[in-house]
């Protein structure tokens, strides 16, 4: 039996790129990458198929992308807010990566929505993302991956006996492993203070009527696709290739004849919605409910 690898932490660094297609190196990034906690993060580079073909002597005509490979990461993210109602949260760049863009209304809110101008992923810079495998000791050195150009999906997923947190899988090009010297390590630091959101006593209003749910979940429903730039240069970037998105919530459990929305989900009729946390809410004008 094989002895498992003993990492001491993992982390991981985000920057959102300022030209599409650009890809950046770990030298680009500095302390304030390292904004936000992520958890649970999984690194997953994919060869295409059809690069393996040629080994097999069946003469498959499918291009090989030389040299480019995709990568896939997931992770998961605390709801922490920023502590002011007009301040962007530090997940707001992994919002943009996922084509939601923020609006600041001054003393009031900030509001997120769908990216317009993203649509086919071509208003869409996408990040590259740092994955940071600390050494066991000082004297070795740490190793990093590097995904580029990516654009991804988030699902915001409450639960009313949880925190609320946003899981996230991001696109790219993997380009490779590089290693880094445990003193040029990145600092954790900038991360936003206030708590992270409860989603305790949430409460879902579904046409005017308050609905008391036990879970819920919003997916943007991303669909991430890869544009080919040729045989010799491989992936270009990652682009939004459609956009489906969806609500679910679980009620909590009420006689039929006491639930006057019971009806609208039967008929699967067109409403307004809207859920409202203490920092964070979701307003929908319309809607389609479906059982």
């Amino acid at each position: 039996m094989g002895v498992p690898i003993g990492l001491k932490r993992q982390f991981m660094a985000v920057k959102t790129q300022s030209l599409r297609g650009t890809a950046l190196t770990a030298s680009n990034f500095a302390d304030e990458d390292c904004d936000i906690r992520f958890r649970n993060i999984t690194v997953s580079p994919e060869i295409e198929f059809a690069e393996l073909e040629y080994a097999n002597g069946n003469h498959d005509k499918a291009a090989s992308q030389v040299g480019k490979m995709i990568g896939k990461v997931t992770c998961s993210v605390d709801m922490k807010y920023s502590g002011a109602v007009d301040t962007q949260p530090k997940i707001d760049k992994l919002f943009r990566m996922c084509g939601i863009k923020g609006t600041i209304v001054a003393s009031t809110s900030v509001r997120y929505e769908p990216d317009k101008d993203g649509d086919l992923g071509y208003g869409d810079v996408g990040g590259t993302l740092l994955i940071y495998n600390e050494a066991l000791d000082s004297s070795s050195d740490a190793f990093a991956t590097r995904i580029t150009c990516a654009l991804g999906n988030v699902k915001i997923v409450g639960d009313s006996e949880r925190i609320l947190r946003a899981d996230f899988e991001f696109t790219g090009i993997f380009a490779g492993f590089e290693d880094i010297a445990n003193a040029d390590l990145l600092t954790l630091t900038g991360y936003d203070t206030a708590a992270p959101q409860s989603t305790v006593g949430v409460v879902a209003t579904i046409a005017s009527i308050d609905q008391r749910i036990d879970t819920f979940e919003l997916d943007a429903g991303n669909a991430i696709e890869m544009e080919v730039g040729g045989n010799s240069t491989g992936f270009t970037a990652a682009y939004i290739a459609d956009r489906k998105p969806t609500f679910k919530i679980n009620p909590l459990v009420d006689l039929l004849a006491n639930d006057p929305s019971w009806t609208r989900f039967a008929a699967q009729t067109e409403s307004e919605m809207g859920l409202t946390l203490d920092h964070w809410g979701l307003t929908a004008g319309k809607a389609q409910l479906t059982p």
